[in-house]
C-alpha cells in the first residue's frame, strides 16, 4: 500500500496524487501529524466525492523526540 505523508501542501495536490495512485493500485493511506489530521481527513472525504472509499481510519500516538504526537491514518480504496 502507498502512503502518501500529509503536510504543508495545498489539499487539492494531495487530492490528485491521491487519485493518480489510487489508479495504479487498489488502496492509499494518507497519513498525517498534529495539525495536519484536519487536512487528511478533507482529502478523504474529496475523495469520497470522486467515487473513492473509506476503507479504515486510525487514530494513534507516536511519541517524537520526547513529545507525544497524534496522527491519523486514512486508508482509501477504489
Amino acid at each position: 500500500m502507498e502512503t502518501i505523508l500529509v503536510g504543508e501542501k495545498d489539499t487539492n495536490e494531495y487530492v490528485e496524487e491521491a487519485k493518480a495512485k489510487l489508479n495504479e493500485v487498489n488502496e492509499v493511506e494518507l497519513k498525517a501529524y498534529s495539525r495536519d489530521t484536519v487536512k487528511a481527513v478533507d482529502i478523504a472525504e474529496l475523495l469520497k466525492i470522486e467515487g473513492f472509499k473509506t476503507k479504515d481510519i486510525k487514530i494513534e500516538t507516536e511519541e517524537k523526540e520526547e513529545k507525544r504526537i497524534s496522527l491519523i491514518k486514512i486508508q482509501m480504496e477504489k
